[in-house]
Parts: C-alpha cells; sequence; structure tokens
C-alpha cells in the first residue's frame, strides 16, 4: 500500500504545534507564578533548584497535559496541532492581526502616557486596558468589526451590516478576555496592573486554546454568532497600506525615543531618568512640605541614631553601587563614628577569616603598592567600592591610636576567598545563612556588654537583609511570603535587641519585577518620593519614618508579585536617607579592581594549589593593572518597560505584515 505523505507530514506538524503549545503554556505559567501571582501561591526569595515555584510550575505542566489530552478524547482528538495544521492560513492571518492590533494600542498607550502624566499619573499598562477598550468599542460602532489588522491581512466579520452584531462581538471578546480577568485578579488580591497584565496573557491562551478545541473557534465568536472570512486586499492597496503601518509604527517609536531621550542625562550611571515621570500634583505636596523641615543630612541622622541605638544597619540596595559605599566612608571616617563607635559589619567578607582583615587593619604598609596588593590579597571582591573602603580603613587606622583603630567585621558563613572552601552559591543560597550572619553581630555585642567595652557598631548589608520591625514586633506573619520580615540578618538582630537596633533605608528605585526575565525597577511609591526630593531641589536628608507621609506609604518589594502590601515602610525601617538622585548612582563592574592575578597566585600558593587550570581558570584574563573607572546600567525603570515591549512587538508585527506582503506579491506575478 502507497503511503500518504501528505497525511504524515500533517501529523508530524500537528505533533510539533502540540509541543510547542504545551511548552510555551507551561513558560507562561512560570512567568506568571513567578511575577505575577500575589498570595496565591508560597514564594522562595532564591531561585534556586528548591524554588517552590519551579516545583509547582513542573506540577501544573503535567495537569494541563492531562486536561490537554482530556478534551481532545472528548473532541474526536481535535488538538491544537490538528487544528492549526488544517486551517493553518486563518490561524496565522488571526494570530498576525491580533498582534498588529496590540501594537497599534501599545504605541498609542505610550504616547498618551507620555502626554497624559504631564498632570495627572496612571499606571501604564491601566492605561493600555482602557486604550484598548476604546480600540473594541471604536471598531464595533464605527467600522463594523474591521480593526487596523484585520483590515490588513483580509479578515472580514460577517455581520451583515449589522453594528450591532460587530459591537457584540467585541465587547464580549473584551469582556470575556480582559474585564472577567481583571476584576477577578483583584477580587484575588492581585492589583498591580503589570502582574494583571501578565495574567490576562496568560488567560488568553487558556481561553483561545480550549476554545479552539471545543468550538472549533473563539469563544466570543461562538457566543456573538458570527463567522469570518478570508478577502485579502488587493496588491497596490496592500502595499500602500504596508507602507502606512510601517510608517506608522516607526514613526511612533520615533517619539516615544525622542521624548524619552530628551530627558536622559550621561550613558555611564545606573538608572536611565524616568519619563513621563510623576507630575506635580497634590499628592505629591505632603511629601515636601515634610521633606523641607527636615535638617539632618544623611551622615549626620545615621550618627544621630547612635545617640538612642546600638546597633545601626544600614541598607545596601544594591551590590557594587559605589556612591552608598562613598556614603560609608563620610559615616566610619567621621570623628565622631571613630570615637563613639568604631566598629562596621559586612555582609561582604567570611566571618571564618576574621583574624585576616584583624591583623591587616593593624599593619602599616612600607608603599601603596604593597598595601595595594594585600587588600587584595584579603578576599575576592565583589567589585572596586568595597576594595577601595577596606583600602582606605587601613590607612585611616595608621593614623589613629590602637585604643580608636575602627575594626572590620565579617559576617558571611560564604568563604570569600579566591579557591573556596565552602562553594559560594551553596552558602549564600543556604536557608540558615542569615541567622548565621546575624549570629556574628549578636555574639559579639553581647560579649562586648559584658566585657564592658565598645558595643556600639555599624551593619551594612544588602536589601532584605536589613529587613526588620522597630521596636521588635513584628506586624505581619503570612506563611506565603517568608523572606519579609522573618528569616532576615536583620530580623534576627531586631529580636535580640528590639530597643537598641534601628535600621535605615535608601531612598532607591526597588527591585519590583520581571520582565519576563529581565529585572524591572520601581521609584517609590509610584515616582512621589523622588518628585518630593526634586522639589526640595534634591537637598540631602535623613529622618525617621514613624508618623511622617513616607512612613504611611505601603511597603512594597517585588516579591509579592503585584498583590496588596499588608505593611507600610514604617514598619520594616527605622528610617530614610535621602542622599542623591537615581540618576547619579553609578554601578561598578563586578569582580573588577587592582591585582587580582597577584593575589589569585598567592592564594594558590598558600593553599598548595599546583594544578595549573584550576588557577588560570580563576585568574582568566585578569592582570594586576588597576582597571580604568568602569560603570553600567543593569536596570530600567516603570514605564521604561513598555518601550521594550512595544519594540519586540513592532518587530513582530513587521515581520508578519513583510511576510504576508511578499508572499501575496510573489502570488500576484506568478499569475
Amino acid at each position: 500500500m502507497k503511503r500518504n505523505t501528505n497525511s504524515f507530514s500533517q501529523r508530524a506538524i500537528s505533533v510539533v504545534i502540540d509541543i510547542a503549545i504545551l511548552f510555551i503554556i507551561s513558560i507562561s505559567f512560570w512567568i506568571v507564578a513567578e511575577n505575577a501571582s500575589g498570595y496565591l501561591f508560597p514564594h522562595t526569595v532564591f531561585v534556586n533548584e528548591d524554588t517552590i515555584i519551579t516545583k509547582e510550575a513542573g506540577i501544573f505542566s503535567i495537569v494541563f497535559i492531562f486536561l490537554y489530552y482530556g478534551v481532545a478524547a472528548f473532541n474526536k482528538w481535535n488538538t491544537i496541532g490538528k487544528i492549526v495544521s488544517k486551517n493553518w492560513r486563518r490561524v496565522i492571518l488571526s494570530f498576525s492581526a491580533t498582534v498588529v492590533d496590540f501594537t497599534c494600542a501599545l504605541i498609542v498607550t505610550l504616547l498618551l502616557d507620555q502626554l497624559l502624566q504631564k498632570w495627572f499619573y496612571i499606571e501604564t499598562f491601566n492605561l493600555l486596558f482602557v486604550v484598548l477598550f476604546c480600540y473594541a468599542l471604536f471598531s464595533g460602532l464605527v467600522t463594523k468589526g474591521k480593526t487596523i489588522g484585520k483590515y490588513f491581512f483580509g479578515i472580514n466579520l460577517q455581520t451583515g451590516d449589522s453594528r450591532t452584531k460587530s459591537l457584540q462581538y467585541e465587547m464580549c471578546k473584551f469582556s470575556i478576555l480582559i474585564v472577567i480577568p481583571y476584576f477577578l485578579l483583584r477580587l484575588l488580591g492581585i492589583v498591580d496592573s503589570y502582574a494583571i497584565f501578565l495574567n490576562i496573557v496568560f488567560f488568553t491562551e487558556l481561553v483561545v486554546i480550549f476554545s479552539f478545541m471545543c468550538c472549533k473557534r473563539t469563544l466570543w465568536a461562538k457566543f456573538a454568532g458570527i463567522q469570518k472570512v478570508i478577502q485579502p486586499l488587493s496588491v497596490s492597496r496592500l502595499s500602500l497600506c504596508f507602507f502606512i503601518l510601517i510608517a506608522f509604527f516607526t514613526g511612533g517609536y520615533a517619539l516615544l525615543q525622542y521624548n524619552n531621550n530628551k530627558q536622559q542625562l550621561k550613558n555611564n550611571i545606573m538608572f536611565q531618568k524616568l519619563f513621563p515621570e510623576y507630575p506635580n500634583s497634590s499628592k505629591v505636596q505632603p511629601y515636601t512640605d515634610f521633606m523641607k523641615t527636615q535638617t539632618l543630612s544623611p551622615k549626620e541622622y545615621i550618627l544621630s541614631l547612635f545617640e538612642r541605638y546600638d546597633i545601626v544597619i544600614l541598607e545596601e540596595a544594591y551590590h557594587a553601587e559605589g556612591t552608598l559605599w562613598e556614603l560609608v566612608d563620610d559615616i566610619v571616617f567621621d570623628s565622631l563614628f571613630i570615637k563613639q563607635v568604631g566598629n562596621i559589619f559586612t555582609e561582604y567578607g567570611s566571618a571564618m577569616h576574621q583574624n585576616k582583615i584583624d591583623t591587616f587593619l593593624h599593619t602599616v604598609f612600607q608603599d601603596e603598592t604593597e598595601l595595594g596588593k594585600e587588600t587584595a590579597v584579603l578576599m575576592r571582591y565583589m567589585s572596586g567600592d568595597f576594595y577601595y573602603f577596606i583600602k582606605n580603613l587601613n590607612l585611616l587606622n595608621a593614623t589613629l591610636p590602637d585604643s580608636l583603630k575602627v575594626r572590620e567585621h565579617y559576617c558571611d558563613n560564604a568563604d570569600w576567598d579566591y579557591f573556596p572552601t565552602i562553594p559560594f552559591r551553596t552558602a549564600a543560597l543556604a536557608k540558615e545563612r542569615d541567622s548565621l550572619m546575624a549570629q556574628v553581630t549578636i555574639d559579639w555585642y553581647r560579649q562586648q556588654v559584658a566585657e564592658g567595652k565598645r558595643h556600639k557598631c555599624l551593619v551594612v548589608t544588602n536589601t532584605r537583609h536589613a529587613f526588620g520591625y522597630p521596636g521588635g514586633v513584628e506586624k505581619v506573619k503570612n506563611s506565603a511570603t517568608p523572606g519579609l520580615t522573618r528569616g532576615n540578618q536583620g530580623q534576627y538582630i531586631f529580636e535580640a535587641f528590639p530597643d537598641k537596633t534601628a535600621n535605615v533605608t535608601r531612598n532607591v528605585p526597588k527591585p519590583y519585577r520581571s520582565m519576563l526575565f529581565f529585572p524591572v525597577y520601581n521609584l517609590v511609591n509610584f515616582g512621589i518620593w523622588d518628585k518630593a526630593f526634586e522639589l526640595n531641589e534634591h537637598r540631602p536628608v535623613g529622618f525617621n519614618l514613624k508618623n511622617t507621609p513616607f512612613g504611611e506609604d505601603f511597603f512594597n518589594p517585588g516579591w509579592l508579585r503585584g498583590a496588596n502590601s499588608e505593611l507600610k515602610y514604617s514598619d520594616i525601617y527605622t528610617g530614610v536617607i535621602f542622599d542623591r538622585p537615581y540618576t547619579e548612582f553609578k554601578h561598578s563592574l563586578y569582580f573588577r579592581y587592582p591585582y587580582q592575578k597577584f593575589a589569585t597566585e598567592k592564594e594558590a600558593r598558600r593553599k598548595g594549589i599546583t594544578d595549573i587550570n584550576q588557577i588560570q581558570a580563576q585568574v582568566g584574563s585578569k592582570s594586576d593593572d588597576v582597571p580604568e573607572e568602569s560603570y553600567f546600567t543593569i536596570g530600567d525603570i516603570g514605564p521604561l518597560v513598555g518601550m521594550y515591549l512595544v519594540l519586540s512587538i513592532m518587530g513582530l508585527s513587521i515581520l508578519l505584515s513583510f511576510v504576508f506582503v511578499l508572499k501575496r506579491i510573489i502570488r500576484h506575478y506568478a499569475k
């Protein structure tokens, strides 16, 4: 019997499509669960092999596979793969039209965003939902369901010239895909518009898949009782429409970039300036008025806390951000700190090597070169900022008597050596890491008090490690968000010494969410804090948060994943500092500082490591030359996400449109 080649290839294509669908749905679920699921799933702070979300994504994938093929079994095994392989032209044209329509709506949204936010603030994705509603309403009432995408790809709704039917179709579609999930998500506690958008995209995927499997068409087309017919435009009209579409896309994007670039400063900064920024509205006034009454600089404020507290925790918002260590230099080198405090604890550095830093800080070196080399030998630094801090601390101590020398205390359980005995990632992700780091400070403090020695200290630690609860009272105990106030270095210190501990945050763009796999940062309270700082002429200040407009704002870290925060800033931090605008932050290159090659080879000799390949792997391309000061951007803020989204969607729209036009032209001239 002769084999049906077409039938075999069609089956193969359908299988490939089914596998692709399952993969896309699984990835979509993982993205939504990790970034936009609110309190619906337990959450771990670090993404590793034990992350709960990853396990749940795997469970969901298995459930979806059973559901997918279960529905297919009740519908004569009509999977999406079979439906698409039999009706690929209609499906691809519908998909292409949807992409073009969404691109148009997104460009209009961002242009409106830049225009409207001169007077009032609206979240970008909430504005997108409004634009999509207006787009659907106009299409239903005026053009009888013919959107830009449908017109271009020749898709017509069989409405019998009835605007009622076309409006019914568009409103049914908008209600099913946006209105219903939007309000359902709000009821479930997911309030962030970006998180809602991600959920709606995922929900749309599911609705389209199962409605096609069950009804052979979309759910809204079935409810509205409308069929689609393909009536392509003439080649000449299609070509004209293509150039108009390209002009709109590129012109809109160019205008968005032009408006955005007008606001930008130099390129060697950590964050570009947010545009549009929060408007100078009545909401900002209480913040500005309060800030203008504050007189203490950030350094003065932190030093003043030592009058009441023995332990002050300062949050390092980002690893390798240089300006924070400039502030720490100012604090530690101040005569008041030297006389009354004299101790600093850092997340950087391994507690098991405390003897190395003690010896180093009590040694006077012959010259700058020897000092630089021995500073590099101490540990493998994450950046040059902490390297130079330690080096300068040695120079400071060389001028001080032993009784006043400033002592640096390493806190970490991870080994910061070039050839660590404990793998750094294993230790850094260990569940007990925070408690161990906190215990270093707790044990030291108790011993110092018992011996009647100086027991005040500054603790510099990154982001969530600095979280605590002033007064020693944890306001919220939510099992869905471990790591919010529990399980952190600061929390353990607060528990041990509730009346002796204070913690201070810094006004910085907060790691807030992810754009797929890329980090996105948000200004605090949509930028109100930064606008108040700007209206105060960026005058550096520091103050307590309790009973202030700033302290009453809800605290919203990224791992709330779009949910409403149940905590206020004053529940997490004692105080806040405003030292400089975020556009002046500088992020130095990771693991770049002088004499790394020298330090690596010296440690290898000390530890008896003779494997040339192992040594070379650690040395790499490093040299002993002092690297030039170099900074780079690590993140983007808020609405700037829309710029990347519109660029990627616009590229897909242009590609789909171009391929469609090219095929039509080839067919036209072939005839």
